[in-house]
């Protein structure tokens, strides 16, 4: 089990292996019957063997492993599992294109593995190899991490890998972090630490998110079929609500527990529009009076109109006002506004 296939293996769907396959003419002899992973020491006369075991330690040394010799219990995983559509997906891409992308192990105790990245990829080749019994898909390729690795070196490694990818959502982090603080994974106790240590390499807003997450499925203890499924601001929105009404919280999970799982973010929705603060109806402004029109009736005054608004008079006259002399129409003006005041 210790030897692996060549990668030019035709018969296995390798796809575009990325750099981290390294040539023969780097890998140093071993001893035959030596177990993966029993490199020899590095000396100052081996530039090889050296090279070869810093590569090992990166987790850059891709070979072929048993699927059947790796675990998936060591880690949470911070991804939920895929749905049947996703997985049909993956597993026709591995048929046509092949695994463009290894997964990454640690060695275990011997001869097993433990999985740190590419659960999906993992289960899809478990899938094919019982859907087909062809050898090809009973081993994947891998990057193997050398024995020795902490459980909190692995998590992050796990962690960073998704934090690039946009599918991951904010209540799968959010579970990670929960699973890592109760599980008191290098002595981490609580949530909050849990998701400085392993969102170590996300934006402070982004850690935010992921703790408020987590405080929204405190509150909803398990009542939520399908967590990863939950919009940002929904979740976010429901969970100001929640923070504040303490009974909403009772009755959420107890309305989510009768109803089926795929109606739950629709339940969410429901809930949140029926506890949103009333908006004030908004003061309407009455309606403008159209300007009235008075058509002088005096003698000398014919044909003279006046629009009437509540702020402007304006007068109409068959006249040029533009020949009348300024100063003469500005004491006009004045004896009109003297006279309307009373004066």
């Amino acid at each position: 089990m210790g030897r692996s296939h060549r990668p030019s293996d035709t018969s296995l769907p390798l796809g575009d292996i990325p750099v981290g396959l390294v040539p023969k003419s780097v890998r140093p002899k071993r001893r035959v019957g030596a177990a993966l992973g029993q490199r020899p020491a590095p000396t100052p006369q081996d530039p090889l063997a050296e090279e070869y075991l810093r590569l090992t330690g990166l987790g850059l040394i891709v070979d072929l492993i048993p699927v059947v010799a790796i675990q998936t219990a060591r880690l949470q995983r911070d991804r939920a599992p895929a749905d049947d559509i996703a997985l049909t997906e993956l597993k026709t891409s591995l048929r046509e294109v092949g695994l463009s992308n290894p997964i990454r192990v640690a060695q275990s105790v011997k001869g097993t593995y433990e999985l740190v990245q590419g659960f999906r990829r993992l289960t899809a080749f478990r899938d094919l190899l019982a859907e087909t019994g062809e050898a090809r898909w009973a081993q994947i390729p891998a990057g193997v991490l050398p024995a020795g690795q902490t459980d909190a070196a692995l998590y992050r490694r796990m962690v960073d890998e998704n934090l690039i990818r946009t599918d991951v959502s904010f209540a799968e982090m959010a579970t990670l972090a929960r699973g890592y603080a109760a599980g008191g994974v290098d002595g981490c106790t609580s949530v909050d630490d849990a998701v400085r240590i392993l969102f170590a390499s996300a934006s402070p807003q982004k850690r935010s998110y992921i703790r408020r997450f987590a405080q929204l499925l405190d509150h909803l203890q398990g009542a939520l079929a399908r967590p990863q499924d939950i919009p940002r601001a929904l979740g976010l929105s429901v969970l100001d609500v929640l923070d504040t009404d303490a009974d909403a919280a009772t009755d959420l999970r107890a309305q989510l527990q009768t109803i089926d799982g795929a109606e739950h973010v629709a339940a969410l929705r429901t809930f949140l529009d029926a506890h949103r603060p009333a908006k004030p109806a908004k003061r309407r402004r009455p309606p403008l009076k159209p300007a009235e029109v008075i058509a002088l009736s005096q003698p000398g005054a014919e044909g003279v109109t006046c629009r009437v608004t509540r702020t402007t008079c304006e007068i109409r006259a068959p006249q040029n006002f533009r020949t009348t002399d300024p100063a003469r129409l500005e004491g006009a003006v004045l004896a009109f506004l003297r006279h309307l005041a009373g004066g």
